[in-house]
């Protein structure tokens, strides 16, 4: 059986690298794209893999990776709208969880502190 899990040496599981790759082609401009067919194409498929990943029932979307950040943060500063949606009606993200264990200065432990 295929871990669908599997964490490289810093921690980071496989969907920080969709993530990562994902918000490296909302970067690019007309004169880096060869053919936009194809971008339009890896655009559009990379919400429908984000679908398919998230409809697994092993795969774990509240864990931190070497930076403290969680998917869902990453998403919503990097990747748009549609990808935290996608995420967030999953219904995958534990957001008691998240919220108690935000990084230090972040809103959850400030408002759990008063």
């Amino acid at each position: 059986m295929v871990n669908p899990n599997p964490r490289d040496k810093y921690g980071d599981a496989p969907i920080f690298e969709f993530m990562d790759l994902y918000t490296s082609l909302e970067t690019l401009n007309d004169d880096q794209v060869l053919d936009w067919s194809i971008e339009d194409t890896v655009k559009t498929g990379y919400n429908r893999l984000l679908k398919l990943l998230l409809s697994r029932s092993d795969v774990i979307v509240d864990f931190r990776d070497h930076h403290g950040q969680t998917p869902l943060l990453y998403a919503a500063e990097e990747c748009g709208y549609d990808v935290v949606r996608l995420m967030i009606e999953s219904g995958k993200v534990d957001f008691a969880e998240l919220y108690a264990q935000s990084l230090p200065g972040q809103i959850g432990p400030q408002l759990m502190e008063s």
